[in-house]
């Protein structure tokens, strides 16, 4: 070994001191970033706010318009900063805001920023995707939406804290925005502020969600009710593929009711890949109707006997599945009757060596991915379209871990008796509600359950309107479905606000 000189040794143990001297002082900052409040009080420096006019030709009428991208700045009740809620707003000119009604949309995840909906179906602009709805190769491109909802609506697009451009403030507590609850007393806060902002209290209000937006859609709607700075009530909500209750929902091959419904989901796609007797494609609504019939009679009456069943009804039982989900009664008497959904996209083409899509099993596996699209497609559209030139990354999926459910944690998490009493208690609210027959992440019987279990008093039962698609999670995005998607959505709008059809 050679030996060190002296002098080069009391360099590094200098150097070693001085380095932990600022450690030490960094630790003595961040503490004091936690600890005093004051230093809370003070907002990082933000990009300010972008406003852009645009307009946009529809059936022959020129829409204009007024885009504005920027952060609303979040505080407790103390007026420390707790964080930056990026939103996009495009409001028609020349509009009574009173009459004009203002629809709030985001994604859900948890972690998803409002890109899905923003991009694909919602606003003025949209990236560009097969007719099929899947993405064409790169690069992407974009064009006018000439199904845009605001023809019929004002929209505010937000991107909760954790995704998007949107991020605590340095030091803020997590908690404040990771969880059921404080997630929509966040979003709450912001809806707060944007209408003291804009001057749009008197508006027909509207909030859209997608997936876990149904979760959020619903605690959000309670939040806007019951929240004594807010005390709002809605005039709809606009639930896509949404999940309410996740009682039912595990995939689990001990859970009858999960499985049951599943079997829906499976039959649906089995039709779709022609997998089935001719007798079972000629029509479809009939075979759906069949199936649903089955599933919630004889396949769970089935389940719940577990092994108390015969091993005729065993056999007769696995006859019947075969029938309606093309599997083989091998393999379904080998999986016990119990056949998850992972397991059948993996089963149903296996003779073919492919696995079924997620999120939508008309695809296989891995051959339907948006993001990709997406993320650059509006990457560009924010800042050369909208002027909001950031080098700052925009998170299409956030990881906001941990995420808290409250003390029951997820497994028996359920919003269904916040939807049924925010219902109850403003009876002028109307909800719709979407599900695509292809869809594994949010299956529509699930959705139909949990609507099921509002036990709303029948004079309420008219304000849910229920709407299905052959597609998979994202409904809108096969070219031949967005007509019909934005049409039952204008005429909902228009219905729950009171307005006449011209609007």
């Amino acid at each position: 070994m050679v030996p060190m000189k002296s002098s080069y040794i009391g360099r590094i143990v200098a150097l070693a001191v001085f380095a932990g001297l600022i450690l030490f002082q960094s630790g003595q900052l961040l503490a004091q970033g936690r600890t005093d409040s004051s230093a809370s009080k003070t907002p990082i420096e933000l990009m300010p706010p972008s406003q852009t006019d645009h307009s946009i030709t529809i059936d022959g009428t020129t829409i204009e318009y007024t885009a504005k991208v920027g952060h609303m700045v979040q505080k407790d009740d103390d007026d420390n900063i707790l964080g930056y809620i990026f939103y996009t707003a495009y409001t028609k000119k020349d509009r009574d805001a009173a009459s004009q009604p203002l629809t709030f949309c985001f994604n859900g995840g948890p972690g998803s920023a409002s890109i899905y909906l923003h991009m694909l179906t919602i606003g003025p602009q949209k990236a560009v995707l097969l007719d099929d709805g899947n993405t064409p190769g790169p690069p992407p491109q974009l064009e006018d939406n000439l199904h845009t909802w605001l023809a019929f609506t004002d929209l505010v697009f937000i991107d909760p804290i954790g995704t998007g451009f949107s991020f605590p403030h340095p030091g803020a507590d997590t908690k404040k925005f990771w969880g059921a609850v404080p997630d929509v007393q966040s979003v709450g806060e912001f809806i707060r502020m944007y209408l003291n902002e804009s001057d749009r209290w008197l508006s027909p209000m509207f909030v859209a969600g997608e997936s876990y937006g149904g979760v959020r859609g619903a605690l959000l709607a309670e939040e806007l009710q019951s929240n004594r700075k807010i005390k709002l009530n809605l005039n709809g909500i606009i639930f896509i593929s949404p999940v309410y209750d996740f009682i039912s929902f595990g995939e689990h091959a001990r859970n009858p009711v999960y499985l049951s419904q599943f079997v829906q989901t499976n039959a649906t796609t089995a039709w779709h890949h022609n997998k089935l007797d001719a007798s079972l494609q000629a029509d479809f609504d009939g075979f759906l109707q069949e199936v649903t019939s089955w599933a919630n009679g004889e396949y769970l009456l089935a389940l719940m006997k577990g092994d108390r069943i015969s091993d005729s009804e065993k056999r007769s039982v696995a006859q019947q599945m075969a029938r309606y989900t093309g599997l083989s009664e091998q393999f379904i008497m080998l999986k016990n009757l119990r056949v998850t959904g992972s397991e059948f996209r993996e089963e149903l083409l296996r003779d073919q060596d492919i696995s079924l899509d997620r999120l939508d099993a008309r695809f296989e596996t891995g051959a339907y991915e948006l993001t990709t699209t997406l993320s650059p497609a509006f990457n560009h559209y924010v800042r050369n379209v909208l002027g909001y030139d950031t080098m700052e990354p925009y998170v299409v999926s956030g990881r906001v871990r941990p995420w808290s459910w409250g003390d029951d944690g997820p497994s028996p998490f359920s919003v269904v008796g916040n939807l049924a009493r925010v219902m109850e208690n403003n009876k002028h609210m109307k909800v719709y509600v979407t599900a695509g027959y292809y869809d594994y992440a949010c299956p529509f019987a699930t959705i139909d359950y949990a609507l099921d279990q509002l036990l709303l008093k029948p004079e309420l039962r008219d304000n849910l309107t229920r709407s299905y698609y052959h597609t998979g999670h994202m409904v809108y995005t096969p070219r031949s479905e967005l007509p019909r998607f934005t049409q039952e959505v204008r005429q909902f709008v228009l219905d729950a606000s009171g307005l006449p059809e011209q609007q």
